[in-house]
């Protein structure tokens, strides 16, 4: 596709869509007038900012145009349960509002990593310093902005039909001349009309896609096939290889543990950013409430309808791609659903909601774009290469850097970043048992830039060595004999049949990676078909699904599950289980077991029948399709409309067979007649028949451990777990054995920020020996946290309970969403009286 073709958009679309671009680059080219005086006012806005922008501001960023793609992949894949991953984070946001806000704000840094050098002394404070201005400012940041240029990307090839590298150059030219213009005053005052925008779109977007004629109403919609299993809000309890690792977890450990921008334990980043751009601590406490409750409990339900309808509308993403085919394979992933369904929309509407998703890329990148320049310039710059610079050049640095990490986060998009799963995992697990440091180098006086130095050095060396050197598999090969899962594992001690099948499997590699070679290859040619024409385009992307397919086979039939049940002499045979199992079922469905019986078979024959037609439907399609030479030829056209066709009923065949055999089936491995059954062979008969064709196998220390695959969700948990044990024990070690910092920096600090607690208090004391007081405030001796901590639970409690309130109300259970919605009030009242306990401290400039 070229920059000239415009997709579903029509002329008023586009002009919708102009429009916005014209509003934002104003705001950045009015306000540059006053951005330009100093670094101050071009990275904090002159300290002055009111809570209502920056709240505003904080959740417009986090917005961003990817975050829609993920909720609704969530809700496709796991349900809306799923979305705890980042719910549990409203624990960190509620610490940072009532506890370390005003301590940020009294601190008068620049940026959060300036905070070294007035806690720390020495040079290690000024090597941790600088490293982490280039690491995250420049590599973490880029990859992040990489990450939300991905999504850019998808919605450009699914609304505009343009090529990635038009979607990236086009989302980012507006962004870039309002961010290097304006510096953080534009970033704030364009998220506000952003904001504004992108909430329009994103309820008018859910609004859209109920009353889409495959859900026809949201009454429907949660009846709707495939949809009920993914609504609850809540992991099942039942299960706890499903509750702990999504919910327990994130719950327990995640939110105080591991640092992530926007999310990070006491504050920091682009959070802090804004919170110290605040006109004083009130202001910043506002904020960052404001923005915790918009963040948190507004936001996601219109983003969770639209993937529930993607559910009904897209059962798989072979729908998807039948009817958008010139969507790149590489993106053809879950979270593309949301800019399919936003396609949906009619004109004029199409270009709001479209409007409002660049509206959402462009207020996340405008504010990554700052915030990374803020350390480049302040902390490295500034600091190390020319201290001497002027207030003029440190505004042009900053301008040139903006520009400068957009070219790379372009980059990194357009490059390696669709297969990046590995390098985010390694950058998430980089901060795993850094958090606390976070917490506690406020409150304790011990804490040294040693600690943040093991933990950073110790964290990233084991992620690394977590991700690329043990992997998914050999991070499940730690627990798999665990007696913690041994009702999920059966082991075959046989080191014969491990050893067979180790070499089978190492022989296979060579093929396997001729076959990913060949995928590769096969899609390089369809991207240069589409510009050819739409035969030579369909052409190359049937010749990539057949590689695909080859490939997925290939795999398939080389894992060690295979090959153990190859080597057994099984196969899996799917039948209906016995009555005395499934009484309560029949009872519900008020049908009997010969009745059952029938439906199954019935449901198995039509989709055998399916699968049959399909591939002569597409045996026929492939025929016309090569030897034809008009996209538009008759027989070619029915070939295709044939195809789509079959395609579509052996995906509802699927769909109703496996609705069905949810509740009334089970897998059987049958041994082959002329293979002599192994000694395993009953166990394995027998663990087969009680987890269904679902488990799966693992080679450890010479015996193969068949297991449930339900606890491979454990992994990434056991990941977690493992760095931040280790890295906490390292960096407690680094605290104790380095010098602690010198009495004056201590004193100076606490004489600024004066957190109190009893962490200070030897630090106050000695002071106060040596004839210095730098608690005039009594902050030791009337410490406000357990005040604080009372209101982070009221605000935890105020916010889900409106979070689910509304998801009660969507659901239509309005006596629970009633209930809910009281308890956010009463809860709501009580934080804000608690609140109004709190002593703010005023700037002696604004006394």
């Amino acid at each position: 596709m070229t920059l000239g073709a415009i997709g579903m958009l029509n002329g008023l679309d586009l002009v919708i869509i102009g429009l916005f671009f014209v509003v934002i680059i104003m705001i950045g080219l009015i306000v540059s007038r006053t951005a330009g005086k100093s670094s101050a006012e071009f990275f904090l806005g002159g300290r002055s900012m009111p809570w209502w922008l920056l709240g505003v501001s904080m959740v417009a960023c986090t917005f961003s145009c990817d975050t829609p793609n993920l909720v609704t992949g969530f809700v496709r894949e796991q349900g809306v349960a799923a979305n705890w991953g980042w719910w549990a984070f409203l624990i960190t946001g509620m610490v940072t509002v009532f506890i370390y806000a005003q301590l940020w704000r009294r601190s008068k840094v620049m940026t959060d990593l300036e905070f070294y050098e007035m806690r720390y002394s020495g040079k290690s404070a000024a090597v941790i310093r600088g490293f982490r201005s280039l690491y995250l400012g420049v590599l973490f940041n880029c990859l992040i902005m990489g990450t939300v240029t991905l999504a850019a990307i998808k919605i450009g090839q699914v609304i505009f039909g343009v090529d990635p590298w038009v979607a990236v150059v086009c989302g980012s030219i507006g962004v870039v001349i309002y961010a290097t213009a304006g510096g953080i005053k534009s970033c704030l005052w364009a998220d506000f009309f952003q904001y504004s925008i992108a909430m329009v779109g994103a309820v008018y977007a859910a609004y859209v896609a109920v009353n889409q004629p495959e859900v026809n109403g949201l009454s429907n919609l949660l009846t709707a096939p495939g949809v009920e299993g993914k609504l609850s809000w809540a992991p099942n309890f039942d299960n706890w290889l499903e509750w702990v690792p999504l919910l327990l977890i994130p719950v327990a450990v995640q939110w105080w543990a591991v640092w992530y921008p926007g999310a990070e334990p006491g504050g920091g980043g682009y959070i802090a950013q804004r919170m110290l751009s605040a006109k004083n601590e009130k202001h910043a406490m506002g904020a960052t409430l404001f923005f915790n409750f918009m963040h948190y409990a507004i936001r996601p339900w219109p983003w969770i309808v639209v993937g529930l309808a993607s559910i009904a509308c897209y059962p798989t993403l072979a729908d998807i791609k039948a009817q958008f085919p010139d969507i790149d394979p590489t993106y053809l992933k879950a979270d593309i659903a949301y800019p399919v369904m936003i396609s949906r929309l009619g004109p004029g509407f199409l270009g709001v909601v479209v409007a409002s998703l660049i509206a959402a890329y462009m207020s996340t990148i405008g504010t990554h774009l700052n915030w990374g320049s803020s350390y480049v310039v302040n902390d490295w710059y500034k600091r190390f290469v020319r201290p001497e610079a002027s207030e003029k050049e440190l505004v042009l640095v900053g301008r040139l850097c903006t520009i400068l990490l957009m070219v790379i986060a372009a980059t990194f998009a357009l490059t390696f970043l669709q297969d990046a799963v590995s390098a985010f995992q390694i950058l998430l697990l980089s901060g795993a048992g850094t958090g606390a440091i976070y917490l506690l180098r406020w409150f304790w006086w011990r804490i040294n830039a040693w600690s943040e130095i093991a933990a950073m050095v110790v964290a990233t060396i084991l992620a690394c060595w977590v991700v690329l050197g043990v992997g998914d598999e050999g991070t499940l090969k730690w627990y798999v004999d665990n007696s913690v899962v041994e009702d999920q594992v059966m082991a075959i001690q046989d080191t014969d049949l491990a050893g067979d099948i180790s070499t089978t499997v190492d022989e296979s590699n060579e093929k396997t990676a001729e076959l990913k070679a060949d995928v590769e290859k096969k899609v390089e040619i369809w991207r240069d078909a589409r510009e050819e024409s739409k035969l030579a385009r369909d052409r190359a992307r049937y010749r990539y699904d057949e590689a695909l397919d080859a490939q997925q086979a290939h795999k398939s039939e080389h894992t060690t599950m295979a090959l153990v049940k190859a080597a057994g002499g099984f196969n899996y045979d799917y039948s209906v289980k016995p009555a005395s199992e499934i009484e309560e079922q029949l009872k519900k469905d008020e049908a009997t077991y010969a009745e059952v019986t029938g439906k199954f078979e019935q449901l198995q024959d039509a989709y055998t029948d399916a699968n049959a037609k399909l591939a002569v439907a597409e045996d026929k399609y492939e025929e016309a399709l090569f030897s034809v030479d008009d996209w538009d030829a008759p027989v070619l056209v029915e070939a295709r409309d044939a195809y789509k066709q079959a395609q579509k009923d052996a995906a509802q065949a699927r769909k109703d067979y496996d609705r069905y055999f949810a509740d009334y089936g089970q897998t059987t491995a049958i041994a082959q007649a002329d293979t002599e059954m192994p000694a395993w062979g009953e166990s394995f008969q027998k663990f087969v028949k009680g987890h269904g064709d679902g488990v799966k196998a693992v080679i450890k220390n010479g015996s193969v451990y068949v297991y449930d695959s339900a606890i491979e969700g454990l992994v990434f948990s056991v990941k977690l777990l493992f760095v931040v044990i280790v890295v906490s024990i390292s960096w407690i070690i680094a605290t104790f054995v380095t010098p602690a910092v010198d009495k004056e920096t201590l004193r100076s600090f606490y004489k600024l920020c004066h957190p109190g607690g009893p962490g200070w208090k030897k630090v106050v004391e000695d002071a106060r020996k040596d004839g210095v007081e730098i608690d005039e405030v009594n902050a030791v001796g009337d410490w406000k946290l357990p005040l604080q901590i009372l209101c982070v639970f009221l605000g935890c409690v105020a916010i889900y309970s409106c979070l689910f309130s509304v998801g009660n109300y969507v659901y239509g259970n309005v006596v629970w969403g009633t209930v809910l919605l009281v308890v956010t009030i009463i809860s709501t009242i009580i934080l804000f009286k608690s609140f109004g306990k709190m002593k703010f401290e005023v700037d002696k400039q604004e006394a």
